[in-house]
């Protein structure tokens, strides 16, 4: 893929000369032929299409490249949000997080086809310098020196050849420096786009916030040297949850409330865990995580298959509905969805998206509020991520 003027040029006249010397030998064989006219136009506009795609081959790889990548990172968000309320959804925001996916992705992917490609035309033109000198006849006599054969040619293609061959030459002598802009060019691109790359993996290892840091150091350390008293304020903190078909939650649910007790301390915890006859493994994860806590020796009561209250026939008169539904609370935390919480957890609050949202959202769409957190005069403090959608 090579990049600059004068190469392009360079490209459209050996393709241009390359056509014509078809043309001359075509025309010895079908000199009489009245197809030789639209023959020579056919050439002559295919030759000009390839030249077209060969210059601005780099701009259509990009385009196509960033074109692809955007539809795929946009089909998978909505596999995962799609159908979500809209407010809480803005459609400018979600173009601005899928663009921040899209760039450093493309930047990789150009970086990669630009070296591949000069790898590519690097091996072809070896291959191509072996096989034509191998094609001529050359050999290698006990000097070490080339020997060559003679071969018959005709008149009119050797006049032909060496024009061409005396034209490019008086084209190098007077312009010498293209070559080395087209390199520095497309040293310059491949600098630009790994740079995008790097800027990607940079956004993705600051992800978190400062104030999400606050605790890190001394939680690393509770996890490392544990202590019966943790490392917190001496606290009693009771840890109560409820879980209904939620394995996909739950490993990461758990892994994180075993290092918060390794933080806060054995002796300072109680846990309590309802599971209301789930479906999937949750029960099996939750009698799991009972075992860890028995090996930990923290003070637990984790309750799962519970049918204690059955579902009543109707769920229209209130007392049994009522009742049934303060047994099986637990149905309330499967309506929120994992992707859900990845989004407003870490995407939003993703630092390049939080300054979108402050600096040039601004406020945008806040009339809409009413229906997340109630009267707009009665709000005064939102951090982008307190109103969750539920399904």
């Amino acid at each position: 893929m090579r990049i600059g003027q004068g190469a392009a040029l360079q490209r459209l006249h050996s393709t241009l000369d390359s056509t014509r010397l078809l043309l001359i030998r075509v025309s010895r064989s079908l000199a009489s032929s009245r197809l030789l006219p639209v023959l020579g136009l056919f050439t002559s506009l295919l030759a000009l299409a390839f030249a077209f795609l060969w210059r601005f081959s780099h701009l259509l790889t990009a385009v196509v490249l960033f074109r692809y990548i955007w539809k795929s990172l946009y089909a998978f968000y909505q596999a995962k949000l799609g159908g979500a309320w809209g407010p809480a959804f803005p459609p400018h925001r979600t173009n601005f997080i899928l663009a921040v996916g899209t760039i450093p992705i493309w930047g990789l992917g150009m970086a990669g086809i630009m070296l591949a490609s000069a790898i590519v035309r690097r091996l072809w033109s070896g291959a191509r310098l072996r096989w034509e000198g191998g094609k001529r006849g050359g050999h290698v006599n006990g000097n070490g020196h080339g020997r060559y054969e003679a071969i018959p040619l005709n008149v009119d293609d050797v006049e032909e050849m060496e024009e061409e061959d005396t034209r490019r030459r008086r084209q190098r002598r007077e312009s010498p420096t293209p070559a080395l802009k087209t390199r520095l060019l497309w040293l310059g691109l491949l600098v630009f786009y790994l740079s995008l790359a790097l800027f990607g993996l940079y956004m993705w290892k600051t992800y978190e916030l400062p104030i999400d840091n606050r605790f890190k150091a001394r939680v690393e350390l509770a996890n490392r040297v544990p202590k019966r008293e943790g490392y917190s304020t001496q606290e009693k903190i009771y840890i109560a949850a409820m879980f209904y078909n939620n394995e996909g939650v739950l490993p990461y649910w758990i892994t994180q409330t075993t290092r918060l007790i390794h933080y806060l301390g054995p002796d300072n915890v109680f846990v309590s865990i309802v599971e209301s006859n789930s479906g999937d493994k949750t029960a099996a994860l939750l009698e799991s995580f009972a075992d860890t806590l028995t090996s930990l020796a923290v003070s637990h009561k984790i309750t799962t298959h519970d049918t204690t209250i059955p579902r009543p026939p109707s769920m229209d008169t209130a007392p049994p509905r009522i009742e049934f539904l303060i047994f099986v609370n637990p149905l309330v935390i499967n309506s929120y969805s994992w992707e859900f919480y990845v989004y407003f957890k870490y995407i939003t609050r993703h630092w390049v998206v939080k300054w979108f949202i402050e600096h040039v959202e601004n406020g945008y769409g806040f009339h809409q509020a009413r229906m997340i957190l109630g009267n707009p005069e009665n709000v005064y403090m939102w951090d982008g991520g307190a109103c969750h959608p539920w399904r």
